[in-house]
């Protein structure tokens, strides 16, 4: 069976070094004074602070899964995950439609702003010496969330858009930002369809073009007249059920 190599954490892996793993990435604040195994981290986007146990991030990764990155910045961080999953080849926007990128930007500005005020609850928590109730707190962000309007501007046009999102849909677009780290152009790109710019053609329409293609392209060498006269009569005779 293939082994996959565990992954080795830096010897500078201190406070202010960052970590992409799970599709999440954190920064470590420090180290933990009683048990050198673990980091006291802030997930990005802002959340409230965790541990991490270098036991769990350096174990052998199971199948489908990838091993953790580690970065003394976020800009070098960035860097290895997009050549691991390749988003700078992939991520362009240039034939996308608008309304991709305005769902990317909404998906992101709801993320990142719930993130944001979490955060400030779990400081406001933390002043009080009071638990944070992160199922109330997250209520009460989307609430403010779902109250927001923001401006998008796209293709030199500015989109008016409300915010709304509910724990369910906050959660799918968290995996998504997680997913692409907060890339809106690789988000974006994430909506196409496999059969993106592709013909919207049923297969009984496509293979009776190929007919017709065959008879003037073939050995047939049938003129452009009477390949028309075919295509016309076959699809008169079916009351057009040859074209699907």
């Amino acid at each position: 069976m293939k082994r996959h190599p565990t992954p080795a954490a830096p010897n500078t892996l201190q406070p202010g070094y960052y970590i992409f793993w799970r599709h999440r990435t954190y920064r470590v604040i420090a180290l933990d004074p009683a048990n050198a195994l673990l980091l006291q981290v802030e997930p990005i986007p802002a959340a409230p602070n965790m541990t991490l146990s270098l036991l769990d991030l350096l174990a052998t990764p199971q199948k489908g899964t990838d091993p953790p990155l580690f970065a003394p910045t976020l800009e070098l961080l960035h860097e290895q995950v997009e050549d691991r999953y390749a988003l700078r080849s992939t991520a362009t926007t240039d034939d996308l439609p608008d309304n991709y990128l305005i769902k990317a930007r909404i998906i992101t500005t709801v993320v990142e702003t719930v993130g944001r005020l979490l955060a400030e609850e779990e400081r406001r928590a933390a002043l009080r010496g009071e638990p944070l109730g992160r199922t109330q707190a997250l209520h009460r962000a989307l609430g403010t969330v779902n109250a927001t309007t923001i401006q998008v501007q796209v293709n030199g046009i500015t989109d008016v858009r409300r915010l709304h999102a509910s724990r369910a849909v906050y959660y799918k677009y968290r995996r998504l930002y997680d997913t692409y780290q907060g890339h809106e152009a690789a988000i974006a790109t994430s909506f196409r369809r496999g059969t993106f710019r592709l013909p919207q053609m049923r297969q009984a329409q496509l293979h009776f073009i190929d007919t017709c293609l065959l008879l003037y392209y073939g050995a047939t060498r049938a003129s452009k007249m009477r390949v028309y006269r075919l295509a016309r009569d076959s699809a008169s005779a079916t009351d057009g059920r040859v074209l699907g």
